[in-house]
């Protein structure tokens, strides 16, 4: 009998983390249950306090730019002007969507620069009860956030509401960097190939050799990346 008992633990404790993984796999975005104006009136709604929409940016020269480049669907930011990250992302996937509760909107993520002005370690939706964990909002009800279960496989693609997903890590990250510099001395700049100067993470090329960099100083063409080149 005790021993039974033993397997039984040990069993259910190994299956912790399996459930803890289906519980993020079946997580339902919020982004896919209500627009982002519903977004927005219930953020508003909670601790109004601390959101201003009239934003006022505090530099000239923020240090901190978030680009999202719509077209190839990754995010790169600079600070103080070099690029220092990217990766890849799912914005507005560009269709009509009808929440459950309201009325149908365009899912798109709107081109422009912005100013986040709310950001949100764990948010948690009260009415539709669903998580937007790492937050950042920067254009009324849409927000750069976390994603989880198979959407992180469609990373790369246009799948959100409008918001912008990006993985878990990527989104913890983020959002810590925002936090560091500060909302006010963030830009985040969203458009269709607008990040053509930069390979996206699905361009990674291996590292020229030094007879390759010769070769290609004199006007050969290989298939490798400068050492010091563009990122």
């Amino acid at each position: 009998m005790k021993t039974q008992k033993l397997r039984a633990l040990i069993l259910a404790i190994a299956l912790i983390p399996f459930t803890l993984n289906v519980a993020k796999a079946a997580r339902v975005e919020l982004d896919d249950l209500a627009s982002p104006d519903q977004i927005l009136q219930e953020i508003m709604e909670n601790q109004p306090e601390l959101i201003d929409l009239d934003a006022e940016a505090t530099a000239s020269k923020p240090r901190l730019k978030i680009y999202i480049d719509k077209a190839r669907q990754f995010l790169w930011t600079e600070e103080d002007g070099i690029v220092t990250n990217k990766w890849l992302v799912s914005s507005g996937k560009e269709v009509l969507k009808c929440p459950p509760n309201g009325d149908c909107y365009m899912a798109d993520t709107p081109d422009g620069t912005f100013v986040p002005f709310r950001m949100e370690e764990f948010y948690t939706s009260k009415l539709w009860d669903a998580r937007m964990d790492y937050a950042i909002f920067f254009n009324g009800g849409i927000a750069l956030h976390a994603t989880y279960g198979e959407n992180i496989g469609l990373l790369g693609t246009k799948q959100s509401g409008g918001c912008i997903r990006q993985a878990e890590e990527d989104a913890k990250y983020l959002f810590h960097m925002v936090n560091y510099y500060g909302m006010k001395n963030t830009r985040v700049i969203v458009g269709e190939n607008i990040g053509l100067h930069i390979r996206s993470p699905r361009e990674q090329r291996r590292i020229c050799t030094p007879k390759e960099t010769r070769e290609i100083i004199r006007g050969k063409k290989i298939n490798c990346e400068l050492a010091g080149g563009l990122y």
